[in-house]
């Protein structure tokens, strides 16, 4: 075999990998689908990695590289939004829990005071006896 044979082979197992790496396992193409193998498709190539791997045509017709530009960002919005979202929770849970402490003692404080003035009561009940 030819040294360039042996590179373009070498360069689209690379590309494959890659593909396989970063891509999405998607609906799988005609020859993923007869092969019964996972169809893992990447925004910067055209055909999945099994038929990059095979040198075949790919049908796959997936989202363009602008749409996963578009689902690329729509990703990243929902992560900072979730990561927000998250924050304002881990902050609602702190302020509960410290107004949780706080009815907490001021149970404490009026159950003391209860039982003081009981304990009045029943002492001037005792000194007029």
């Amino acid at each position: 075999m030819s040294s360039s044979k042996q590179v373009k082979i070498q360069q689209r197992l690379r590309l494959s990998e890659r593909i396989n790496h970063e891509g999405v396992e998607m609906p799988a193409c005609s020859h993923c689908s007869r092969r019964g193998t996972k169809c893992v498709v990447s925004g910067d190539s055209r055909r999945c990695s099994e038929c990059v791997t095979r040198n075949a045509r790919c049908d796959y017709a997936g989202p363009s590289v602008q749409d996963w530009v578009k689902l690329q960002r729509e990703e990243d919005r929902l992560v900072a939004a979730g990561a927000v979202a998250e924050e304002q929770a881990m902050a609602a849970h702190r302020l509960a829990d410290e107004a949780h402490r706080s009815i907490v003692q001021a149970h404490r404080s009026a159950n003391e005071a209860i039982s003081r003035m009981r304990r009045i009561r029943l002492q001037q009940k005792l000194l007029k006896e």
